[in-house]
């Protein structure tokens, strides 16, 4: 589990998540994934980070992976439930991306 926010951080809201839903189908050591609660398409999750950083430049070669790793493990079940006939797969990094 992360850290908790210091005074100076707002709290987090995928943390918060986490914290609240134990039943996480898709989790490792290092990343989770959430349905997103405002989904642009049907299937549309988040992949997120357990540790916090502001950017993705901070990232571990093992977190960078464990991403990826997620993201392709979530890929098949989304197709077979969804059907879409495409993929899009973004990253936001910084607050000017929205993240």
């Amino acid at each position: 589990m992360p850290p908790s926010p210091t005074p100076a951080q707002p709290p987090c809201p995928f943390c918060a998540s986490l914290r609240t839903n134990h039943a996480i189908p898709h989790s490792t050591r290092l990343v989770f994934a959430l349905p997103n609660n405002y989904p642009a398409a049907p299937g549309h999750c988040l992949i997120v980070l357990r540790r916090h950083v502001a950017r993705l430049s901070e990232l571990t070669t093992k977190e960078t992976t464990a991403l990826w790793d997620l993201a392709m493990t979530l890929l098949p079940s989304i197709q077979e439930r969804y059907t879409p006939s495409a993929f899009t797969i973004g990253l936001n990094d910084g607050p000017a991306a929205g993240q």
